[in-house]
């Protein structure tokens, strides 16, 4: 309690006085000059008001107040004296002795004044909504722009208009709300050349409206940018853009923006609460850590026991804080699916079809357009496979087995070893899909902390810094929505359970290991990308050689032979049962894209990507912008790498005692990484290449070797950390400060050398950033400073933070009405759509569950494209993984096929022919104005809409 009682007597004097408190607290105070014989002393504190001093002198029956300095007490008992004072005081500080609560009420009101001020905490209490009576081009997308200040506009303060037909007329409407009064908007209503017109201007402010008709806004619009006005009348403005970002300004009147006294008082409280409340949790969740002995020793025997029922001494002994660490996971998961939060950039769909402003419950970071291959290519397939049944024929995605193969769920046995899509199945849509982008981030950090703990004998603070430092890995987040994330959390959990399996004691420790292993090793194989799964399978036979070919190991291993083999034997089974499901249901779609022209079958001899490109990740993972990339042209996903730093680490082994059981692991992982510099930048002879080639390295693309040097590098230094910390092994005896510097200068030298190939992205700075942090990280690893590792590895990871951005819900897709629209008027089973014009629409018609037959396709439909091209001219272009794009054909013309790159083509089509009746299309759809002898073959169904796509249904031949 911030509550204290001091009583003393004091000496008979006047001026400064000092006494001693109850169980030996030291008190120091000043008293204001006045009699003092008999004083009581009562201290009244908090953490944030000054201590009072009140002083009772009996003979003068008043108070003296005065500033003081005292320790406080740890019970507050009302003294004796006060009985003898008013009975109003005496009765407050009865209810304050009984209720201390109310004492604290006054602090939490001043805490949430100062968060209200200081962070925002309070909502946005000004308004302005608008109205635009305006008719833009169909593609263009219209945003405004707001300043405090009539002069500054900047890219946060910013939303896209939302397109709405309001009584027949067509509308641009924007809802804002701010911190501030808004003095001027700045309105971008296209952004490519053409023509629009300008009926009228509503604006809904905090104080009333405010309207502009027709020939009223031509005096109120000003400096117009990249525009022409071409008329301006009673009908409004007709303008005319010249460029790509035409803009105009409008002043807001003060009077619409300003806020009453009411509004602004109710502002202030609502704030005032917001900040109290916050205070109030904050102080609760302290007290209980702080105060609450028994809620402590509750939370720690917990643990304690989850620890201990967990462990096998055979294999990890689990330290209490391991368990908490798990908590934090499984509580973040399930608020993270609960909330349908996710980092895909299906808001990019904001901006099309027609752009407008969609409101989410969280909507942290920007969607990236680099990122077509997920909000344009792999989510409609996850999202098309959710509402068709998850078969594993879909003639959205390819050949009969394509789903499984291009990473969409698919319901049958195998989603037992595909956790990620467990999701579709137990929740709703949107939360499937939560849980699907939760497994990416939480299954990859529980994963590889696991095998760090395993690997570090239980070293939660280090473990913790490795599996941070993989999750925020540039190359992690900059190919977030592809594999690698579940590549590496599948690596690890096989290794886990394996030595369980192996290892462990406990028989159910065995079962254990026997289910993760059954249920991992599939999970890895199913994420078909052979250039990770050949480095990933290498680095586990390492690993695990290291591990478990050892005396010590092998006497664990014969530990309860009988019950080992039996529950190895199971294991296998569900393994071989696994797999061969899994590969009966791909077998002819996994044959028909080997077979086709791209991508095809790559065959690949190594030694051909420059040593230097290994190893600048140290570099490029600071980069905050997506427009620098270190050796251009190249787009900042392929440019993204690894912080590998395995020579670094050669440098403080102690190689005599490579028998330590430690050094024997990091032996193993060095010699690997050895074996993957030698495939990547070292020329080889031809039958050294050849051989190499045949052991699966023919899979492995020099410039996609990355992954494996990058998890064993964490694996090495996790070890070195934890081994040093413990005091079980002395790295080499040079001092750790030397040592830093040393290898931070070699760090310098080569990125001094790179700075020459790229002197724009390899500035000072970066260089001098990147060879600094290494050099830190060197330092702790040297003397397993456990904590200063940890935050490092959070330093590394934080840049990469913005790459993804954290959305909730699927409204993109699902609430779109031009969507909505096309699964009204053709969303039955037996229809069929046909998209002429932007092919990425076809991908968003998929994602709300309709059939099209073009988009893009993992695998070519056989069945499809031959009764387009029944004579197979065009095979060699359409037998592709490719993005498929029509267009209108000639009259009475075959379909003709042209390829524009080696994963996209066009389809010349006529509408009105037989070819594309039997393709089984009964709907189109246009993204431009299809021509009048094409409209005599189409049924109107919705035309002219503001989304800018026309939507037919097709008749029937005469």
């Amino acid at each position: 309690m911030w509550m204290a009682e001091a009583i003393t007597h004091m000496r008979n004097q006047r001026g400064n006085g000092q006494g001693r408190g109850h169980g030996g607290d030291d008190l120091q105070f000043t008293v204001c000059p006045g009699r003092a014989s008999g004083m009581a002393i009562q201290r009244l504190s908090t953490p944030i008001f000054p201590y009072l001093l009140r002083a009772a002198d009996p003979s003068e029956d008043r108070w003296i107040w005065s500033s003081v300095s005292l320790r406080p007490l740890r019970t507050f008992q009302p003294s004796s004296l006060l009985s003898r004072l008013d009975p109003l005081l005496a009765r407050c500080g009865s209810l304050l002795a009984r209720w201390p609560v109310g004492l604290r009420l006054s602090r939490f009101v001043l805490v949430g004044a100062l968060l209200a001020l200081g962070f925002g905490v309070g909502s946005n209490p000004y308004r302005l909504d608008a109205v635009l009576e305006a008719s833009i081009p169909p593609t263009s997308m219209a945003q405004v722009f707001y300043s405090f200040d009539g002069l500054s506009y900047y890219p946060e303060n910013n939303q896209i208009l939302t397109r709405k037909v309001v009584d027949g007329k067509r509308t641009l409407v924007f809802h804002l709300r701010t911190g501030r009064p808004i003095k001027t908007i700045r309105l971008d209503l296209m952004n490519e050349a053409g023509a629009m017109s300008w009926a009228a201007l509503t604006l809904h402010g905090s104080q009333g409206d405010w309207s502009l008709q027709g020939a009223q806004l031509s005096p109120k619009v000003h400096h117009l940018d990249q525009l022409r006005v071409l008329s301006a009348d009673g009908n409004g403005l007709r303008l005319e853009s010249t460029g790509k970002d035409p803009k105009l300004l409008v002043d807001v009147p003060s009077e619409l923006t300003r806020l009453g006294p009411m509004q602004r008082a109710w502002a202030w409280l609502m704030a005032l609460g917001e900040g109290a409340l916050v205070a109030a949790v904050v102080e609760v969740a302290l007290r209980l850590l702080r105060r609450d002995h028994r809620f402590r020793r509750t939370v720690a025997s917990g643990l304690n026991r989850i620890a201990r029922a967990w462990s096998d001494p055979g294999v990890l002994v689990f330290p209490a804080s391991a368990i908490g660490v798990y908590a934090v996971i499984f509580l973040l998961a399930v608020v993270w699916v609960g909330a349908k939060l996710h980092q895909s950039s299906v808001g990019i769909w904001d901006f099309m079809y027609p752009p407008e402003h969609v409101e989410r419950l969280v909507s942290l970071g920007s969607a990236k357009p680099i990122r077509s291959d997920e909000w344009g290519t792999l989510t409609p397939w996850i999202l098309n496979q959710a509402q068709t049944g998850m078969k594993n024929d879909n003639a959205n995605i390819g050949a009969p087995g394509s789903p499984m193969l291009a990473g969409a769920p698919v319901l049958s046995p195998v989603m037992l070893a595909q956790p990620k899509y467990w999701g579709f199945v137990l929740l709703d849509i949107e939360r499937g899909f939560s849980w699907y982008w939760a497994y990416k981030s939480f299954g990859l950090v529980a994963a590889f902390f696991t095998l760090l703990l395993l690997l570090t004998r239980g070293d939660t603070v280090v473990s913790l810094a490795g599996a941070l430092g993989v999750y925020g890995a540039s190359y992690v987040q900059w190919w977030y929505s592809s594999v690698p994330s579940e590549v590496i959390s599948g690596f690890a959990m096989s290794v886990v359970g394996t030595v369980y399996l192996l290892q462990a004691r406990g028989t159910k420790s065995m079962v254990f290991g026997a289910v993760l292993a059954a249920l991992s090793i599939p999970n890895l194989l199913l994420q078909l990308y052979p250039p990770f799964l050949l480095q990933m399978a290498y680095l586990a036979a390492f690993l695990l050689v290291a591990l478990l070919v050892n005396q010590d190991a092998l006497e664990r291993f014969r530990f309860a032979q009988k019950q080992r083999w039996l529950v190895m034997g199971l294991s296998v089974v569900i393994v071989a049962l696994l797999v061969g499901s899994w590969y009966l249901q791909v077998r002819d779609a996994a044959q028909v894209m080997m077979n086709t022209a791209y991508p095809g079958k790559r065959q690949n001899l190594g030694g051909d990507y420059p040593w230097y490109a290994i190893f600048y990740g140290v570099f490029e993972s600071w980069k905050i912008d997506d427009s620098v990339t270190p050796f251009p042209p190249v787009n900042p996903s392929e440019a993204s790498t690894f912080w590998i730093l395995f020579p670094l680490l050669a440098f403080l082994v102690p190689w005599r005692q490579w028998r330590h059981p430690t050094l024997r692991s990091v032996t193993a992982l060095m010699a690997y990484c050895l074996l993957l510099v030698v495939w990547t930048s070292v020329p080889l002879p031809h039958l050294v290449s050849s051989t190499l080639a045949a052991m699966g390295w023919s899979l492995v693309p020099a410039f996609r070797t990355q992954i494996g040097f990058a998890v064993a590098s964490a694996l090495m230094m996790g070890m070195l950390v934890a081994a040093t910390a413990r005091g079980e092994l002395k790295l080499v005896r040079i001092p750790g400060v030397w040592l830093a510097l040393l290898l931070a200068l070699i760090v310098a030298v080569y990125g001094k050398y790179l700075q020459t190939l790229d002197p724009v992205f390899f500035s000072n700075g970066r260089i001098a950033l990147g060879a600094g942090v290494v050099g830190l990280l060197m330092f702790a690893t040297h003397g397993g400073r456990r904590w200063l590792f940890l935050a490092l590895m959070v330093l590394v990871a934080l840049p990469t933070m913005y790459v993804n951005p954290i959305q909730s819900g699927l409204d993109p897709y699902l609430n779109k009405r031009s969507f909505q629209l096309a699964k009204q008027v053709g969303g039955e089973s037996k229809d069929k759509w046909a998209v002429f014009g932007d092919q990425i629409l076809a991908q968003g018609y998929r994602a709300v569950g309709l059939q099209v037959i073009n988009g893009t396709y993992y695998s070519p439909r056989a069945d499809l494209l031959e009764r387009l091209d029944p004579d197979a001219q065009y095979k060699d272009v359409w037998n592709r993984y490719a993005h498929v794009e029509l267009a209108s054909g000639e009259a009475n013309s075959p379909p003709r096929f042209d390829l524009k790159y080696a994963d996209h083509y066009k389809i010349f089509l006529d509408v009105c022919g037989a070819h594309i009746r039997a393709a089984g299309v009964t709907h189109v759809a246009y993204t431009y104005a299809p021509s009048a002898r094409e409209l005599t073959c189409l049924e109107p169904l919705v035309v002219n809409d503001y989304s800018g796509v026309n939507l037919y249904r097709l008749r029937a031949l005469n």
